[in-house]
């Protein structure tokens, strides 16, 4: 069902042979948090039955064919089969929805699913639908599944503050200006990409040179405001991509009495021509909302503020970049959620990925609850310490989700990983919660630290 060049992942059956597999079907834009549980249950599941791991991402969006509604993007196609096999899915495939698929008979469907694959199962949330006018459900597909001896597995959603993570709850969030909590649910900062083109060079006569983006259409554009941002594009000379960082301002600029909204992105400690480039910008942190000043000379000097709070939330970000360090007696670690603290934790703690150079390691999710996030971090040690004891050697941590309740990963495992090297011990002495994030501080059982600031040895 590759039809478009993004081709099938490594792993994939030889020739015209039909791969069996775990399968999961929907657009899957954003891969968030929400996504990221629905494909480690087929890894599950795939890992139960010995069959590969698939994923097929339905673009553009079913509302843009059938009814010509214009659903703006959180990512593209090739970013979200990208991340998908990063997470751990041997076949990722993109399928090209159009008037004739979206014609197709829940029977139809279900039947160009088996001349391409060889179904063991089909893991779908419980509000699946597919098939001519949404006409098919998961009973649907149960019924279809017996016919065709395939299983069905209905996997909850995860949920955040009592509702599903969802694509339109993130499309919402990023609208609403609300890019910190988005980025948490998507594991990375939320990103449009655009043209640069001519402006009123407004900008640079006031000291503050912007690259001014026309947006493609077909993202989510986030409210109106003041970002922090990371900018990246190619460079002109060479295909290497070149990485900037900067202040973004999305509005009408009403102090210079309003205009066309425009994405406007101030680089730091960079001055390259961008003109006719395409440039991705990637939200950190919001500042502020968009504001009308008296005067130009007020609006210049909360530019220069701008800029002073942007170089804080870098800093901030290159810490949570850094990882783990030694401080003191212990082992600090920030992050801008409690995911981000475990993910750190854990790369810091396990010692060296499983296998051999030529083996694949499974990918495996883990789940713990636990009452209150010092709990959770406290439950997450104990499993990483547990790792190459009685079980399988753990690496390579995506810990996707973790709130006070409960965290999930995924993690890479390997039984043939000899001798087995378990995680260094640790005990949590705190976790607080600071202006930008979290801060933990852990001791290491078999480690004195040589100084503190160190970074710390893996």
């Amino acid at each position: 069902m590759t039809s478009d060049g993004a081709g099938a992942a490594a792993g994939s059956a030889p020739g015209n042979a039909r791969p069996e597999v775990v399968a999961t079907i929907g657009k899957l834009d954003g891969v968030h948090a929400g996504h990221r549980h629905l494909a480690a249950r087929v890894l599950h599941e795939a890992d139960a039955r010995s069959v590969m791991a698939a994923a097929l991402v339905l673009h553009p969006d079913p509302r843009a064919v059938v009814a010509g509604t214009e659903v703006p993007m959180l990512s593209t196609v090739a970013d979200r089969i990208r991340r998908l096999r990063a997470f751990g899915l041997d076949l990722v495939e993109p399928l090209h929805f159009t008037a004739d698929i979206a014609a197709l008979s829940p029977e139809a469907f279900v039947a160009r699913l088996l001349d391409r694959f060889r179904l063991a199962a089909v893991v779908a949330g419980p509000d699946f639908r597919f098939g001519r006018a949404r006409s098919g459900d998961v009973r649907t597909l149960e019924r279809l599944g017996r016919q065709h001896d395939f299983a069905v597995v209905v996997a909850p959603p995860l949920t955040e503050s009592g509702e599903p993570v969802s694509s339109r709850r993130l499309r919402a969030m990023v609208e609403a200006g609300d890019v910190q909590r988005a980025r948490t649910l998507m594991r990375r900062p939320p990103r449009l990409t655009g043209i640069v083109v001519h402006g009123a060079a407004r900008g640079r006569a006031l000291g503050f040179a912007t690259a001014n983006l026309d947006p493609r259409a077909a993202f989510v554009m986030p409210a109106n405001g003041i970002y922090t941002v990371r900018a990246s594009w190619r460079r002109a000379d060479s295909a290497a991509w070149r990485t900037a960082d900067g202040v973004a301002s999305i509005g009408v600029r009403p102090t210079f009495g309003s205009g066309e909204r425009l994405v406007e992105v101030h680089l730091l400690d960079t001055d390259e021509d961008l003109y006719g480039r395409r440039l991705t910008v990637r939200f950190l942190s919001r500042q502020r909302d968009e504001l009308r000043f008296d005067s130009v000379g007020a609006l210049v000097a909360q530019m220069h503020r701008d800029v002073e709070r942007a170089r804080a939330d870098l800093a901030f970000e290159a810490q949570v970049a850094r990882g783990a360090v030694l401080d003191g007696s212990g082992l600090r670690v920030v992050g801008h959620d409690l995911a981000d603290v475990c993910r750190a934790l854990a790369e810091a703690l396990l010692q060296r990925p499983p296998g051999s150079a030529t083996e694949r390691p499974v990918r495996r999710p883990v789940s713990l609850e636990g009452t209150g996030a010092a709990n959770v971090v406290r439950g997450w040690l104990a499993a990483l310490a547990a790792g190459g004891q009685d079980q399988p050697v753990w690496a390579a941590p995506d810990v996707y989700y973790a709130s006070e309740r409960c965290l999930h990963a995924v993690v890479a495992e390997s039984a043939s990983a000899a001798p087995s090297t378990p995680a260094r011990a640790a005990r949590l002495e705190s976790l607080t919660r600071t202006d930008r994030g979290l801060e933990a501080v852990v001791y290491v059982a078999d480690r004195t630290p040589p100084a503190p600031g160190a970074a710390f040895p893996r």
